[in-house]
C-alpha cells in the first residue's frame, strides 16, 4: 500500500511538472503566432475631413486607398490594368490569411483536442487492462458480488442474499488492485463525459462563425451584409466558450464525486 502511495505522489507530481511545460508552451507558441497580426493590423482614417479611425487589416486599407484611385478618370489603361492586377494579387493574400486563420482558430485546436482526449481514453483504457489482468482469477461466489446487475431477480440470484455465501466471500474492496481498477474505470468513464462536453460547447461555439467565415470567404453567401452583421454576436459567442469550459470542468468535477 506505501508503494502504491509513493507511486501515486509521482504521477501526481510528473503531471504536475508536465502540465506547467504544456502550459508555457501553449502560450509561447499563441504569442508567436499572434506576432503577424501587429504588422497585419493598424488603425486607418479614411476621411481626412472627419475625426474617424478604424483598426483595419492592411488589405481593406490597400483596396480602399486602390478603388479611390480607380476613381480618377485622368489614369490611362495601362495604370488601371496595374491597379487592377494589384488588386486581385491582395485579395488573394487575404483569402490565404482567412483560410490560416480557420486552421489555427478552429480546425487545428479542434483537432489537438480531439486527439488529446482520444489518448487521454487509449491511455486508460491500457491500465485498466494492464490492472484486470494483474488480479487474481475471481471465483464464481466472487463474480455474484461483482455483478449483481446480471440477476434480475432475487429468485434467480438465490446464493446473494445467503448469509453462508456473505461469510464466505472475502471483501474485494480492500484488495489494492481491485481499487486501483475501479478507480481507472471512473476515471475513464469520467473523461469520456468531460471529452464529450467540451467537444461539443467547442463545436457549438464556434461553428456559426467558421460556417459563415468559410462562405463569405469562397463567396457562396450571396449577402456579404449578413455576416457583417452576425458578426459581432458570433465573435460574443467565441468569446463565451473560455468561460463555458471552467463550468463544464466544475460541474462534471461535482457530478463524478460519489
Amino acid at each position: 500500500l506505501e508503494l502504491i502511495c509513493f507511486s501515486s505522489l509521482n504521477a501526481h507530481r510528473r503531471a504536475y511538472l508536465r502540465c506547467r511545460r504544456l502550459l508555457v508552451i501553449g502560450w509561447a507558441a499563441a504569442f508567436a503566432l499572434s506576432l503577424p497580426q501587429v504588422a497585419i493590423f493598424r488603425v486607418f482614417k479614411p476621411y481626412s475631413e472627419k475625426d474617424f479611425r478604424q483598426c483595419t487589416p492592411l488589405w481593406t486599407t490597400f483596396l480602399y486607398e486602390k478603388i479611390e484611385q480607380l476613381k480618377d478618370v485622368n489614369l490611362t489603361e495601362a495604370e488601371r490594368t496595374e491597379i487592377q492586377r494589384s488588386v486581385s494579387d491582395m485579395q488573394q493574400l487575404e483569402k490565404m490569411y482567412n483560410i490560416n486563420h480557420l486552421l489555427f482558430v478552429f480546425w487545428i485546436p479542434c483537432i489537438i483536442i480531439v486527439i488529446s482526449y482520444l489518448t487521454v481514453l487509449l491511455i486508460l483504457q491500457g491500465h485498466l487492462k494492464e490492472e484486470y489482468h494483474s488480479l487474481p482469477l475471481m471465483s464464481a461466489v466472487e463474480q455474484l458480488e461483482e455483478e449483481p446487475s446480471k440477476c434480475k431477480s432475487k429468485r434467480n440470484c438465490p446464493l446473494a442474499d445467503s448469509q453462508t455465501v456473505k461469510s464466505a466471500l472475502s471483501p474485494r474492496s480492500t484488495n489494492p488492485g481491485a481499487i486501483v481498477v475501479s478507480t481507472i474505470h471512473k476515471a475513464k468513464q469520467h473523461a469520456k463525459r468531460q471529452a464529450t462536453w467540451i467537444i461539443l460547447a467547442y463545436l457549438t461555439f464556434w461553428s456559426p462563425y467558421n460556417v459563415l467565415a468559410v462562405l463569405n470567404m469562397t463567396r457562396t453567401l450571396s449577402d456579404h451584409q449578413v455576416f457583417a452583421v452576425t458578426l459581432s454576436f458570433l465573435n460574443a459567442a467565441i468569446c463565451a466558450n473560455p468561460i463555458a469550459n471552467p463550468l463544464i470542468y466544475g460541474v462534471l468535477k461535482d457530478g463524478s464525486k460519489p
